[in-house]
């Protein structure tokens, strides 16, 4: 029987949301502003100005603040895997045959892993947006090593749950 894939969202701490939300607008007053000056260079040709005028805009403008509003930590979990990441960007994929623990515990991601976000070696990766309350991912990638796959959420025991039910060497 496949049961349903998870997928969770977990948002940055209030303090870290201000932050990001902060500096997407200086970024898009930085665009902008150096979008300008470049554009009223009068050194460069119409095209060279017109052409970084709108490359500061998009990018750093519009691009940078855009990602700054929308980042999060995801959390998915199908049948045959487990997926977290911050997005946009790639996460950790663990695929659940190699799973050979989980667990709920309570960390200190300031003491442990020395902040939030994506932290830590690939022998023991760490995802954190807020909280303390964590799920421990125990692993054997093919080589035979060991790995540890921590990450913050508001939802960690159902989390747990459908990793366990999932995960053969669990069940």
């Amino acid at each position: 029987m496949r049961a349903n894939p998870l997928h969770y969202k977990e948002p940055f701490d209030v303090v870290f949301r201000v932050m990001f939300r902060v500096s997407g607008v200086i970024c898009a007053a930085l665009g902008i502003g150096v979008g300008v000056m470049v554009a009223l260079d009068g050194s460069r040709s119409t095209f060279e100005r017109v052409a970084a005028f709108l490359v500061m805009c998009l990018i750093i403008g519009i691009a940078v603040p855009c990602w700054l509003f929308t980042v999060h930590i995801f959390i998915k979990v199908k049948d045959h895997e487990l997926a977290v990441g911050m997005w946009p960007l790639s996460g950790t994929r663990v695929p659940l045959s190699s799973v050979t623990a989980v667990e709920v515990a309570r960390i200190d991601p300031l003491g442990e892993y020395k902040g939030w976000g994506v932290k830590g070696s690939k022998a023991d990766r760490f995802y954190g947006g807020a909280g303390t309350e964590a799920v421990r991912v125990a692993h054997r990638v093919p080589s035979g090593e060991e790995r540890r796959l921590t990450f913050l959420s508001t939802q960690t025991e159902p989390i747990a749950e459908a990793v366990r039910m999932r995960a053969p060497s669990l069940a």
